[in-house]
């Protein structure tokens, strides 16, 4: 049970020594009366009240008590629960005639229903007529009200069949409303008792909700839950202080800062819940145009709550402006983002309209727009603010179950994703262990045919060493061999063909495969190397077979010379991965008419030439020039170089320098060369000096048919 302090029993003695004329103005007064009864448990005030402006804040009890300044008070005012004087500088004066009909001693509660009230003064009269004041108000420490409760009461007591006249004096630098009432001593326990419970029901309701939400950050360590409880606990220390209770139970002594928690409050939890707006829906993706003023927003806000600390009197109203504009902003980016159908808006939607109509019937309240009553003075804002923590609470859960199953979707897939990988690569490794098993049987019956062709030429080639003893019998049977053997060497060079094919096709498949694995991509490699070496040997035989038969024709279409020229240095690359091959030709290119597959090869030939004899890590250039009505090709490499009296030989078929005697090779290279230059009406031309290198260059005319 309350108790009041030492000033309640000075209040209750003086009122009851108050007789029926206590002053002569009181005669001459106009102003409504109340009337006492036992039938109502309390009364509003409002009607009966006769109000003074005091602009200049100069007036006092004995002035305004003046006939000529107590003619000034109005008893008209607009009719509700509560006087409305908006933001005003001005004190005003309410007097009240109050008369008790009964026949015993009357006590009344009379109640201020707004802890927000800077100053308010209550005048009673002694057993002199003096008055006497009680002041009390936000400024002033807590100790100074008569009652303890979060609202400004004030017991006093009437005796029977006496009038007496009241004058509250009431100044704030917030909207000054004011909602009075004159209550049963009992009926307004009971009502006190059912009030506080209410607000024990609300900050507990918003205690839970902060708590569970700042455990969920912890375990999640989501930013979203951290801005709900910042947002939350500033909003409900707004309130605590708006409704009276922190300067009730905490800020008991310290009026001045009870003060600034309510503005202060406010606008921190509107930046932080600006911010969480932006995360919840996700307004720099959806709608970076806007999202630049809600960062504005948060700054003014922060701005605006550092300049309450200053001068809260020229900060109150910008803030209301501001409040005002942040609302109408909120709810269009809310609206947009339920528009586009994201499932966080509407939860947001719900929520914030909630708050939106609470806020915007306090604010309209406060500047006189909508009556003051019950709900609009003291239980707007709390019954918005805990719709709206339920509903974000529940869009918080309902996101974490969203990304929940999101988490778990994408695991599923993953897992699926990697069985399939895995049974993919199985399959492929079978595959490939039979086709490399096929290939390499293929291989060996391709290597046993060789040999026993090999025998068989060398039995031939014994044959024709005999057969020279016998002049025609040996020339024809010389023809004879000669015309086996190639058909021998096409026969076994075509047989190469496929599975070199196969070959390569199945590293260049394992080489995409496993790119990444360092121990694998240097075998596939060499693969490819030997495949090629073994590629460019069958052609040379095939091509040099083709032209010794005497009735080849060239096949001849449109070169386009920087395509070949890259597919040769690609393929020589392939040969060689520690030389570094230069492309070199004109920027605009050109077309030449000539046999393709020839040019290629004769191109091949040079640049394996130059690879096979030029040290490692040295450079060997492929330069193409357009001159002279053709085209000049050149392979120019960094070697030990070509003695003078090998010059000459080079182009002699099956000869090999004294340097090449320690390398692989069949001495068909460049041989082969200088016969498709010629089939081209091209020539060839060779420049070596030792040590310093070899240069071999080509030149095809434009047209070979003009030769």
């Amino acid at each position: 049970m309350r108790l009041p302090i030492h000033g309640l029993s000075v209040l209750l003695l003086t009122c009851s020594l108050l007789q029926l004329q206590s002053t002569n103005a009181l005669a001459r007064d106009e102003s409504p009366l109340l009337k006492l009864g036992e039938d109502k448990e309390w009364v509003s005030l409002t009607s009966y009240f006769s109000v003074l402006e005091d602009p200049g804040n100069k007036l006092t009890i004995e002035e305004v008590q003046h006939p000529e300044i107590a003619s000034r008070f109005l008893s008209e005012h607009s009719p509700g629960e509560a006087l409305n004087f908006t933001y005003s500088r001005s004190a005003f004066w309410l007097r009240i005639r109050i008369r008790n009909e009964s026949n015993e001693r009357t006590d009344r509660m009379l109640e201020i229903a707004k802890a927000r009230l800077s100053s308010v003064q209550i005048y009673y009269p002694d057993e002199n007529g003096i008055y006497r004041a009680f002041k009390t108000g936000e400024l002033l420490p807590f100790s100074t009200r008569p009652y303890g409760n979060r609202f400004f009461v004030f017991p006093v007591s009437f005796l029977p069949h006496t009038e007496q006249v009241l004058y509250l004096r009431i100044k704030s630098t917030t909207g000054i409303i004011i909602p009075a009432k004159l209550w049963m001593p009992r009926a307004y326990h009971v009502y006190e008792r059912w009030d506080y419970f209410s607000q024990a029901l609300y900050f507990g309701m918003a205690a839970g909700l902060i708590l569970f939400n700042l455990l969920l950050f912890i375990a999640l360590r989501d930013l979203n839950y951290l801005l709900y409880v910042g947002a939350s606990s500033s909003l409900a220390i707004a309130l605590s202080a708006q409704n009276g209770l922190l300067a009730e139970y905490v800020l008991v002594d310290s009026s001045f800062m009870s003060t600034l928690f309510a503005p202060l409050g406010f606008a921190m939890a509107t930046a932080i819940f600006i911010a969480f707006t932006r995360r919840m829906l996700s307004t720099q993706e959806f709608l970076p145009q806007v999202d630049p003023y809600l960062k504005l927003l948060i700054a003014l806000q922060v701005f605006l709550s550092c300049g309450y600390v200053i001068s809260y009197d020229n900060f109150s109203m910008p803030w209301q402006v501001l409040s005002a504009a942040t609302m109408v902003t909120l709810m269009s980016v809310g609206v947009t983002c339920a528009y586009r159908r994201q499932r966080s808006a509407y939860f947001f939607m719900v929520a914030y309209v909630a708050l939106f109509l609470a806020g915007l019937a306090t604010n309209l309240t406060t500047i006189g727009v909508l009556p003051a009553n019950l709900i609009t003075t003291m239980n707007a804002v709390q019954l918005g603010s805990a719709v709206e923590m339920l509903v974000l609470a529940f869009a918080l859960a309902d996101r974490f179950i969203v990304i929940r199953r999101e988490k778990e979707k994408t695991q599923r897939e993953a897992l699926i994703a990697q069985q399939n990988l895995v049974d993919e690569l199985r399959s492929f490794k079978n595959d490939l262990e039979v086709r490399v098993a096929q290939r390499t049987s293929e291989l060996q019956a391709s290597n046993a045919t060789l040999v026993s062709a090999l025998h068989d030429l060398q039995v031939t080639q014994g044959k024709l060493i005999e057969s020279e003893k016998q002049a025609l019998h040996g020339e024809r049977v010389a023809q004879h061999a000669l015309a086996e053997q190639r058909q021998f060497v096409a026969m076994v060079s075509h047989e190469f063909r496929s599975p070199l094919a196969v070959i390569d096709a199945a590293s260049q498949l394992l080489g995409k495969k496993f790119s990444q694995n360092s121990d694998i991509a240097p075998i596939l490699a060499r693969i490819r190397r030997g495949v090629s070496r073994l590629s460019g040997f069958v052609d040379n035989c095939l091509t040099e077979d083709r032209l010794d038969s005497g009735s080849f024709k060239l096949q001849l279409s449109s070169v386009d010379l920087p395509i070949l020229m890259m597919t040769v240095a690609e393929g020589g690359r392939l040969l060689s991965e520690r030389h570094r091959i230069i492309v070199d030709q004109d920027q605009e290119g050109g077309v030449l008419t000539a046999d393709p597959l020839l040019l290629r090869i004769l191109l091949h030939n040079l640049l394996s030439n130059a690879i096979k004899y030029s040290p490692p890590d040295s450079e060997v250039l492929l330069r193409c020039r357009n001159v002279e009505e053709g085209y000049l090709f050149e392979v120019i490499d960094q070697g030990d170089g070509i003695p003078d009296d090998e010059l000459s030989l080079v182009f002699q078929k099956y000869v090999r320098g004294r340097a090449a005697s320690s390398l692989p090779g069949a001495g068909l290279g460049l041989p082969l060369v200088s016969s498709i230059a010629s089939l081209h009406g091209g020539r060839v031309e060779i420049k070596s000096r030792v040590g310093q290198g070899t240069n071999i260059a080509i030149y095809i005319p434009s047209s070979p048919m003009a030769h």
